[in-house]
């Protein structure tokens, strides 16, 4: 059997590979066989070994065997780890590249893709990495592997020794790490090896998590790759970085492939886009799908490549379009070769775009819901009548005048809306990993497979998930169905639930992406992919009793984020099951553990409220409280808030404008305005319109004055944005405008009004009209 085995070995003159071949090498002897082959080999270019499992002591074999290979160049090694623990892969790369340090080897290829070792693999790998071997390097591909932030900070570090200790020679070409969670803080630790590199041709970073400060590092790196021809950074969110992009990507003229495919640069940033690639004539490839850009920016795209010969790819599909816009986009481009192979299926029609950015929405939502909890908390009085009162956690059961809203839940009558909950603790970072979508429904509609049954069996389960990094989205596939089916049991759903639970190996990437595509799949967040609709279940009820039964093998963080999810449902006969650890707040004595409908039949026996205290429990706390203890907590709460923000530190954010800068860089440093303003600082804006004019220079001083009223009115639109704007200082070279922060502009100020200037009382009289936004205009962003 095994001469057998060597003759199917897929082996050339310089190419060993021993791919998918299903190796489990837990030991030397398990290896053998494949150490011969590499020792029989005369002249071994590239070694494929993608699709195995080795271990440490398999890999000290190996590592062995190829030392004697000082010609090797390529390690095609992705796919190399399944089933190890994350432990076990430092050690085994360092095995494997021990020898190649020492003898001399000039590798020109690295691929280490689908191996889930996360930061410690790059630490690992580190070593050789920066070693002479490394030295030709020209092609690096980390697709797939969880580094994470510390891991992209490990590898950039690497990177840059291995340039510095080549003494400059390092000509790497080629850099692929998607789907990496690198984020903001990866990036940019990449970006100063980019940039130091400099000669790139082909940069991948899809699905990162990266957000503006990210990609605005990284294109101040793309500049310095003058050779680059491929930019792949769909799936992050470009949002205000996107002019930033744009003016890089018109000094690269060697490009060939743009991905910038869910990536909200909208309409502006594919404006930007456009007049960036209209005089590029080497691109291939350009895809702007899912960006949320109306017809406007399509067209500006549509006219910019028109008569682009080279382009042979067009993506345009999930914006905003509609009908007469898609029809506009084609008619532009009936010339073109390309124009038949555009599809439009997943636009989502012309609706008017939401105004500004993203990133500043987001944060601005997030202030004003806030300013409204503590105006609504001060507006509803003194009552203190146990009816009447409210609280600043979560309550249970149903409001009697109105139906569940997503931040209530409550047992017993309440006659008042409940005042918005504060955030609990510990989530935050879990929630921001998800788009979480109001009010809470169910909805999925699943094919059904006829033999669901048969997954009762742990072993069927095991087979069908087959432990891949597809296994996630089959498990929560394969939930879906089960709780869709009409015709499985409870017992027969809820044992499929435990095999699926107990089939699946949890990382941390892979625990996020289950908690990711579950809270999908039970309609809790929106599905970004496809047709970003929140989906609907059949069977509510079954769902509720089976996440009851299978608590023990869900992950501690899928248990927290559902905790939170399901507070905010309906009492139904499905949840009304789920235990809490109930405390009387006037005795300070437990009452036990008991089902939630129990603890809510003494509450409402006792004629007390039932609040929930500390989600992070398992089961969690909830307490008996009168009315008047209640509003004392929330009035605590509330006190506790404005002091710590009275504790903040102000800090000032300086903004230089001249009234000659260009538009893009003038929303750029708007936008770093605004973000600052929502993070607490206050704002300083610099208005600089050249040299001082004499007083007796009439003239000139007519144009100096219509000067700086044209350049106000092109911010005005931006000022009033802002709740106070004053004027500091004004002459003929530059006018000085401050925003306070929130906090300053929550105080009353000593200033009478009348001592304000003409422009001060202008602004403040639109920011008046602007302050509170509409409810149409809040429902829209959030």
């Amino acid at each position: 059997m095994t001469d057998n085995l060597s003759k199917s070995l897929k082996s050339t003159e310089h190419e060993l590979s021993w791919a998918n071949r299903g190796l489990k090498g837990n030991n030397a002897d398990d290896v053998k066989e494949l150490c011969d082959e590499i020792e029989k080999c005369q002249q071994l270019v590239a070694l494929r070994l993608e699709g195995n499992t080795i271990n440490e002591e398999a890999a000290t074999a190996i590592g062995k065997a190829l030392e004697k290979h000082s010609e090797i160049e390529r390690l095609i090694w992705n796919d190399l780890f399944t089933t190890r623990l994350k432990t076990e892969v430092p050690p085994s790369l360092i095995k494997l590249t021990q020898g190649l340090i020492t003898n001399g080897c000039h590798i020109v290829e690295i691929n280490l893709s689908d191996n889930a070792f996360g930061p410690i693999g790059v630490e690992g790998l580190k070593t050789f990495l920066s070693s002479s071997a490394c030295y030709t390097l020209e092609e690096l591909r980390l697709n797939n592997c969880g580094m994470g932030i510390g891991g992209g900070k490990l590898l950039a570090e690497a990177l840059i020794a291995l340039h510095q200790n080549s003494g400059g020679k390092l000509a790497l070409k080629q850099f692929v790490a998607g789907r990496n969670r690198l984020e903001n803080e990866g990036a940019q630790a990449l970006s100063k090896a980019f940039e130091l590199i400099g000669t790139l041709e082909v940069i991948r970073m899809p699905q990162n998590g990266i957000r503006p400060p990210g990609i605005e590092a990284l294109t101040s790196a793309f500049v310095s790759n003058q050779n680059l021809r491929v930019i792949d950074l769909n799936d992050n969110t470009i949002t205000l970085a996107a002019p930033k992009l744009a003016s890089a990507i018109e000094k690269l003229p060697k490009l060939e492939i743009i991905n910038l495919e869910s990536s909200l640069i909208r309409t502006q940033g594919a404006n930007a886009i456009a007049r960036a690639i209209f005089s590029h004539k080497n691109l291939k490839e350009l895809y702007l799908g899912c960006n949320e850009i109306n017809t406007e920016g399509a067209m500006e795209i549509a006219h910019a490549v028109k008569n682009m010969p080279s382009l042979r790819f067009l993506d345009l599909n999930g914006n905003c379009l509609g009908p007469d816009g898609i029809d506009e986009v084609r008619n532009a481009l009936e010339n073109t070769d390309f124009v038949n192979q555009m599809v439009f299926d997943d636009d989502e029609g012309s609706d008017e775009e939401g105004e500004g950015d993203g990133d500043e929405n987001y944060e601005d939502d997030d202030e004003e819901n806030e300013e409204d909890y503590e105006d609504y908390e001060d507006e509803e009085g003194e009552e203190n009548d146990e009816e009447d009162v409210e609280s600043p956690s979560f309550f249970f059961g149903q409001n009697a005048n109105q139906p569940p809203a997503w931040n209530n839940f409550q047992f017993g009558s309440n006659k008042t809306t409940p005042a918005q909950p504060e955030s609990v603790s510990g989530l935050s970072s879990l929630l921001a990993n998800v788009n979480v979508c109001s009010p809470f429904s169910f909805g999925l509609q699943a094919t059904t497979e006829p033999k669901l049954a048969s997954f009762t069996n742990l072993d069927k389960v095991k087979e069908h998930l087959k432990n891949d990094d597809q296994s996630t989205e089959r498990a929560v596939k394969l939930l879906d169905e089960v709780w869709n089916d009409n015709a499985i049991s409870q017992n027969d759903a809820s044992s499929i639930a435990t095999n699926t639970l107990k089939a699946l190996t949890f990382t941390p990437d892979s625990e996020r992406n289950f908690n990711e595509r579950l809270l999908v799949a039970l309609g809790f967040v929106k599905d970004e992919q496809t047709g970003r609709q929140r989906r609907t279940t059949n069977q509510r009820d079954r769902t509720f009793r089976t996440l009851i039964d299978v608590n023990k093998c869900l992950p501690k963080s899928t248990k927290n984020l559902l905790s939170v999810f399901l507070q905010n449902a309906p009492v139904t006969p499905g949840n009304q099951h789920l235990e809490v650890n109930l405390f009387d707040e006037e005795s300070k004595q437990s009452l036990g553990r008991m089902p939630l409908i129990e603890a809510q039949k003494l509450a409402k026996f006792r004629e007390l409220i039932l609040v929930l205290f500390d989600e992070s429990n398992d089961p969690p706390d909830v307490r008996l409280m009168t009315g008047k203890r209640l509003a004392q907590v929330r009035d605590e709460t509330r006190t506790n808030k404005k002091q710590e923000l009275a504790n903040e530190k102000i800090t000032d954010f300086v903004v230089r404008l001249r009234a000659t800068i260009a538009e893009n860089d003038l929303l750029t440093k708007l936008g770093q305005a605004k973000a600052a303003y929502a993070k607490g600082s206050s704002i300083r804006f610099s208005l600089d319109f050249g040299r001082a004019i004499d007083e007796k220079e009439t003239e000139r001083l007519a144009e100096r004055a219509n000067e700086q009223k044209d350049f106000l009115e092109r911010l005005k639109p931006f000022l009033e944005e802002f709740p106070k704007v004053h004027t500091n200082s004004k002459s003929t070279r530059s006018i000085i405008l401050i925003v306070p922060s929130k906090l300053q502009a929550d105080k009353p100020t000593k200033k009478p009004e009348s001592t304000a200037s003409t422009e001060d009382t202008d602004i403040k009289t639109e920011n008046d009209k602007r302050s509170a936004p509409s409810k149409h205009k809040r429902k829209k962003s959030a």
